[in-house]
């Protein structure tokens, strides 16, 4: 019964190393080996003491590097958010601008279709008194016209 714990402790002391071993792979984490290598030189810990405190040890760096990676991923997600979030406000920036710029472009085009309007209105109201003052002429020459034929008609400054 003895031996089955011994061997069952073993058996988690090697399972935790082997974890331990990947995830300072994963991690690149160096400074651990070294920690391990320094316990094994002190000769004063009894090896069972020593390998309860080592297998201790190697769970709780397993569970550091667990919530190290943990964080990271955390990190990295409020990173990917943030990213995200000022993206997004760029993008709201530019649409505001082109959207600004848009106005404007619309604005210059209906103030010069406005002067259009009003040029067209000058020059319409030139040419209706053009011809006003045509008709006036025409009406005027008519009139001189029609007194001319007119034998009854004799003017009051004519000189006899």
């Amino acid at each position: 019964m003895f031996s089955k714990k011994i061997d069952q402790e073993a058996m988690e002391l090697e399972e935790a190393e082997m974890e331990l071993e990947i995830l300072q792979k994963e991690h690149a984490v160096q400074e651990s080996s070294k920690d391990s290598k320094e316990d094994r030189n002190n000769p004063w810990i009894t090896a069972s003491v020593k390998e309860d405190s080592r297998l201790q040890e190697i769970k709780d760096r397993i569970r550091s590097l667990e919530k190290s990676k943990l964080q990271e991923d955390i990190v990295l997600r409020r990173q990917k958010k943030v990213l995200i979030r000022r993206t997004r406000q760029k993008y709201l920036e530019e649409a505001a601008i082109r959207e600004e710029e848009l106005r404007r472009e619309l604005d210059r085009e209906k103030a010069a279709e406005a002067e259009k309007e009003i040029e067209r209105q000058r020059l319409l109201e030139h040419e209706c008194a053009k011809t006003r003052g045509s008709s006036d002429t025409i009406l005027t020459w008519r009139r001189r016209g029609k007194h001319r034929q007119d034998p009854s008609h004799v003017p009051m400054w004519s000189f006899n």
